[in-house]
């Protein structure tokens, strides 16, 4: 799955789509307008968040995400 596709799919923006994937912004624009190309790791993780996502689990995922960082 490309980051346009995934950005579609989640209905989210850049800034949130590059904070769900652990990047910097600038970085999600690159890969988002084709500028540099995610790498294969990448586009497994984009793959994994739109799988928890059509399964309901992705919401539970970013919650105890952000409770581990605390």
């Amino acid at each position: 799955m490309n980051p346009q596709d995934l950005k579609e799919t989640l209905g989210t923006n850049t800034t949130e789509l590059a904070r769900l994937c652990g990047v910097h912004r600038m970085t999600m624009q690159k890969w988002l307008t084709g500028e540099r190309p995610p790498s294969a790791a990448v586009l497994r993780l984009f793959e994994l968040i739109a799988w928890l996502d059509d399964h309901g689990h992705l919401e539970q995922a970013i919650r105890d995400l952000d409770d581990a960082k605390k």
